[in-house]
């Protein structure tokens, strides 16, 4: 029953998959592949509470599972609770973290949610040399961290160096977009977004970016070209709709 509830949510049958393992809790209220799994399903579907519940009674069973500390990690910061995702997470920082990119990642997340810009770097610096998508990840928050912290050219080189590993992600694309525009540096912004529409040539988000460059430069009309542009891709795009709203206005 088990088997039959994990492969029903990697198939992403959220519904089947919530039967079996309710199924199996009923009779055996302690097995704790069943409530990660069912802290996992909760997840999923955006109920934090019943994740927390499952997932603090799987860790109290067993300490040592590293999954079901780290899904009671991400449902505490998702619910606004750093300090508890902090402590969640620290017995695994003191027996050394596992080579594990994902919780690597997570676990800078839990360290700058926590306000320790240092630590995070660390664990992010780590997962940055991991796995392609934990690496794109990784390396886009620490160019964030080093804007954010006055290193500029160190912020940007970190930002490309994770636009370029992933063609398919935009992320870094847009730090470094909206980092330029920050330091008023519109002609490089410009260049960024360029960048971003060789990347994503028919997302919206990529006209909304061309619109707000040219705003910075007070160019008007051709923001509202751009603007009009996203809502021709995706007609129920909101950001651009507000955007030419406030132009009307």
């Amino acid at each position: 029953i088990y088997l039959d509830a994990s492969l029903a949510f990697r198939r992403g049958d959220m519904t089947r998959a919530r039967e079996q393992v309710q199924q199996i809790l009923k009779y055996a209220p302690d097995h704790v592949p069943s409530l990660v799994l069912a802290g996992a399903i909760d997840l999923r579907e955006k109920q934090p509470t019943a994740a927390e519940i499952n997932l603090r009674k799987a860790v109290s069973q067993a300490p040592n599972h590293a999954g079901a500390r780290q899904l009671l990690v991400q449902t505490y910061l998702r619910t606004g609770e750093p300090a508890k995702a902090k402590e969640t997470l620290q017995p695994l920082v003191e027996k050394g973290m596992p080579s594990n990119p994902q919780l690597l990642l997570l676990a800078g997340e839990t360290y700058l949610a926590n306000g320790d810009v240092k630590a995070a770097g660390a664990f992010y610096q780590a997962a940055s040399s991991a796995g392609q998508a934990q690496g794109v990840a990784a390396k886009t928050r620490l160019g964030q961290i080093a804007l954010a912290s006055g290193k500029a050219d160190e912020g940007f080189k970190e930002l490309e160096a994770a636009s370029e590993l992933d063609a398919g992600q935009y992320q870094a694309d847009l730090a470094i977009i909206a980092g330029h525009l920050r330091r008023n540096e519109i002609d490089k912004a410009m260049e960024a977004v360029k960048a971003l529409e060789k990347k994503q040539p028919k997302n919206p988000l990529t006209f909304q970016m061309y619109g707000l460059v040219h705003m910075a430069k007070r160019d008007v009309p051709a923001a509202r070209r751009n603007f009009d542009k996203a809502l021709e891709l995706q007609p129920n795009y909101l950001p651009a709709a507000y955007n030419l709203g406030m132009l009307d206005v």
